[in-house]
């Protein structure tokens, strides 16, 4: 996931440069937005160095994280247009990750008193692999 992640973050990075650069402000004619065009090609090349590198979940995760981004906070548009990348790993995982996406409020989490949950649950994942590893 790390491969995936890091791509689609360099993807993000450029689109938004390019929409700093020249935002789109007609809609109605954003096929011709060179913004517009820009994003698809900036997309289209990440995917297929994604596939050519064949990183987990390979060009659909670079869509699903480009995708979660431009549609943030609209979650019928996101949940519409991630329908086709996600039809590979099941009906179930798709809804439920959708529900948690639709649920979530924009706050941070509450840590019950003092770091030292918060330091407890950093220090779990790398324990968890190295105990993984190990066995």
């Amino acid at each position: 996931m790390r491969e995936s992640g890091i791509l689609g973050l360099v993807a993000l990075q450029v689109i938004d440069t390019f929409q700093a650069i020249r935002p789109v402000t007609n809609w109605h004619n954003l096929y011709k937005s060179t913004t517009f065009i820009a994003i698809i090609m900036v997309s289209a090349s990440v995917c297929g160095f994604a596939t050519y590198l064949d990183v987990d979940y390979t060009y659909r995760g670079i869509l699903l994280i480009i995708l979660s981004y431009l549609f943030r906070g609209k979650i019928p548009l996101l949940a519409l247009f991630s329908i086709p990348l996600m039809y590979v790993y099941g009906l179930t995982g798709y809804l439920l990750s959708l529900a948690v996406i639709a649920t979530y409020n924009h706050q941070r989490g509450f840590i019950p008193q003092g770091n030292a949950w918060k330091y407890a649950f950093y220090a779990y994942y790398p324990a968890n692999l190295i105990l993984i590893r190990l066995l």
